[in-house]
């Protein structure tokens, strides 16, 4: 049974939530903390698998409550439920929570993001995994992006389209302003997926405040597994993302599937950063004995880094597509799908661009191998020496 936290400084709004959950008492255990300091206390004396918080509650606020838990149960799902949306509030919190909600939120809103949080947790059963992917507050980004968005931004003349081509190049930038736009704090219910999208919903002076909040905590960010070059990660990713866009058989699949390009080994991200000792390890049986990195993962882990990316991605609160797409991405045959989709899509081109296999199984049951050929002269047309 699943144990979910909720933290209000307001009685009303707690018997309200309790009122519209009722139904889920069989399978959800739910406990109701009035105000911050009460919310610690549970924390403090219990384990819980979900935690709802508000943010502006006078003495102990919610964002003491995100740090203490983040500090003591980093494997919790953390998300805001908080009327108070004044940028700097969502900015302080966007580190801090997995997803920010915004009242007055509709129940089955509220109820949704909750069980997709609970199932996501079955994509991770390493309680060590689970721990580092919660206590991710921030991927690396490469410091030359930020400088010249920085500069971009300072220009009165620079245009949106500007703006989103730059964060694209670049996967932490990328998912954070994904995280923060489909958020409830400036959502208006319909799910973004494309980050030229994002830049004009949310507006360069927010874009400009999301960068700076990436340079301060990047001075407090865990250095990267030795190993690990974030360049070619980027440029692999790149990469990855322009053939899924141009594989992709309309312009809606090619959006998602360049946004699940660009993402679709931050699981890479998370162990370097999170787990380096394990990274290296993997380096290692992958240099020494010749295995795939994903095997040594498993090995390893018990998980991939295909599902360490996805389960972070799904926590904050990616589009389904691409949380699918990120999860299945070496072997889109476990979806048992007959259509090639935004998964398929990824597969084939990081497929190509990694020269690793393609998953016969689900191009046989898709009946695409006539178009293999095509993908690959697509590839070396676009990449090739």
């Amino acid at each position: 049974m699943k144990r979910i936290l909720f933290i209000d400084d307001e009685p009303g709004v707690l018997n309200g939530i309790r009122n519209t959950l009722r139904r889920n008492r069989c399978r959800w255990e739910m406990t109701f903390a009035v105000g911050g300091k009460a919310g610690i206390e549970q924390i403090e004396r219990n384990r819980y698998d979900v935690v709802v918080t508000d943010m502006k509650m006078p003495v102990v606020g919610g964002e003491a409550v995100l740090e203490h838990l983040r500090s003591e149960q980093p494997d919790v799902v953390r998300i805001v439920l908080s009327g108070y949306t004044e940028l700097e509030s969502a900015l302080r919190a966007a580190p801090l929570a997995h997803q920010m909600l915004a009242k007055p939120c509709r129940p089955e809103d509220l109820l949704d993001v909750i069980e997709r949080a609970c199932g996501l947790r079955k994509l991770i059963t390493d309680e060590r995994v689970s721990r580092a992917i919660g206590a991710t507050e921030q991927l690396p980004s490469l410091p030359t992006i930020c400088l010249e968005l920085n500069r971009i931004l300072a220009d009165p003349q620079a245009g949106a389209e500007q703006v989103a081509e730059l964060i694209e190049q670049d996967v932490a930038l990328s998912a954070r302003v994904l995280q923060m736009v489909n958020s409830s704090f400036f959502s208006s219910g319909r799910v973004v997926a494309s980050i030229g999208d994002a830049v004009v919903r949310l507006g360069t002076s927010t874009i400009k405040s999301l960068v700076l909040t990436f340079e301060l905590l990047k001075s407090v960010r865990r250095p990267l597994a030795v190993s690990f070059s974030l360049a070619k990660f980027e440029a692999r990713a790149v990469a990855t993302a322009r053939l899924a866009q141009r594989i992709a058989d309309d312009a809606s699949a090619g959006r998602a599937a360049f946004l699940a390009g660009m993402l679709h080994d931050t699981g890479e991200l998370v162990l370097a950063s999170q787990l380096p000792e394990t990274f290296e390890a993997c380096q290692r049986r992958v240099e020494t004995d010749g295995v795939r990195r994903r095997d040594a993962e498993f090995e390893l882990l018990g998980v991939t880094h295909a599902e360490v990316g996805a389960y972070l991605m799904g926590l904050w609160g990616l589009p389904y597509p691409v949380v699918e797409a990120i999860a299945h991405h070496h072997q889109p045959s476990r979806l048992m799908t007959d259509e090639l989709g935004v998964a398929g899509v990824v597969h084939v081109a990081s497929a190509l661009v990694d020269s690793e296999d393609l998953d016969d199984e689900f191009i046989e049951r898709c009946s695409l191998s006539h178009r293999v050929e095509e993908w690959k002269k697509l590839y070396d047309r676009e990449f090739g020496p």
